[in-house]
């Protein structure tokens, strides 16, 4: 793997953990972002990737 490859599976890596642990709060994703300092737009640009439809088995 590349660095560019290792970079992208990083960041990949840390947008599931953000958005596993959005979803599991309890809060609408607004509320979420508003008390994380979090841009809305953001969260639901990376929850439309397809990696996160298979969220549960990471």
């Amino acid at each position: 793997m590349n660095t560019r490859e290792v970079t992208c599976q990083y960041r990949l890596n840390q947008w599931i953990e953000t958005i596993q642990e959005c979803r599991s709060s309890g809060q609408t994703i607004s509320s979420w972002c508003a008390d994380h300092n979090v841009k809305l737009q953001i969260v639901r640009h990376w929850s439309a990737v397809p990696a996160f439809f298979s969220i549960g088995s990471h």
